[in-house]
């Protein structure tokens, strides 16, 4: 079923460009080559497809336990269609850029043996869950959602789903530095 509210439309479609850009970034690398380290000892392209699934299998757990109490909570409906500020909420942790280095929690720290193909089937899995989640709220406030992110503080629920996209963009960007 096609999402209605413009906030939930912007950021399925905005998870949807930055997922399609890493499968059109990832058809261009051998598998052989996705596990090649990075410069300067960073993440392979496999370990950053590891860690995006874990971060975002755990993002998508948060989301769907948050969603579904709330909605048993009787969380009302979004009246507020206005979706330029909510794409813009996050640009001042510039998540999406690679100008400040970040280290991932140990429990997303993409460590050991990695699999490229099983790796990208579970993060494509996990990004199904996400949607499912956003598809599930479609129209709710989830402005009222709230939860800390370990990096930026508290994020909003419109903002948890921002920033699993803004998290990939900025992946696909050391990526490139891999393949550089």
């Amino acid at each position: 079923m096609p999402l209605t509210h413009p906030k939930a439309r912007a950021i399925a479609a905005e998870l949807d460009r930055v997922h399609a850009e890493l499968h059109a970034l990832l058809a261009t690398v051998p598998l052989a080559q996705q596990t090649t380290p990075g410069p300067n000892a960073t993440w392979s392209i496999a370990q950053n497809i590891l860690h995006l699934g874990m971060v975002e299998g755990s993002t998508a757990k948060l989301l769907e336990r948050l969603i579904a109490d709330a909605l048993a909570a009787g969380l009302g409906a979004d009246e507020d269609g206005e979706v330029d500020t909510l794409m813009h909420s996050l640009d001042r942790f510039g998540i999406a850029t690679r100008a400040h280095r970040r280290v991932a929690p140990e429990r997303v720290d993409p460590i050991g043996a990695v699999d490229p193909a099983h790796d990208l089937a579970r993060f494509d899995g996990a990004r199904q869950r996400l949607l499912a989640a956003l598809a599930s709220a479609d129209g709710k406030d989830l402005t009222q959602l709230r939860a800390p992110h370990p990096a930026v503080g508290e994020l909003d629920g419109y903002q948890w789903f921002l920033f699993v996209a803004q998290h990939e963009a900025r992946h696909i960007a050391q990526m490139r530095e891999v393949l550089a």
